[in-house]
């Protein structure tokens, strides 16, 4: 049987380890949300301001608003 130093030692890097996928996880999540924004922001840029390039976009956000409209 293992040494109970050696338990207690292994129990605590278990949830060390476990904390850490978590946050892994979290940011993961995060990492994630922020590829759909960009690559909505890519395709609005494409239908509506071919002109700007994406940092002009996501600087600016002049693409994003509505049209004013002319009558």
């Amino acid at each position: 049987m293992a040494d109970p130093t050696t338990l207690v030692t292994l129990r605590r890097k278990l949830k060390e380890i476990a904390a850490i996928i978590k946050l892994y996880e979290q940011q993961l999540n995060q990492a994630k949300a922020d590829y759909v924004s960009v690559n909505a922001a890519i395709m609005k840029s494409k239908t509506t301001c071919n002109s700007l390039d994406i940092i002009d976009l996501v600087l600016r956000q002049e693409c994003l608003a509505p049209a004013p409209n002319v009558s």
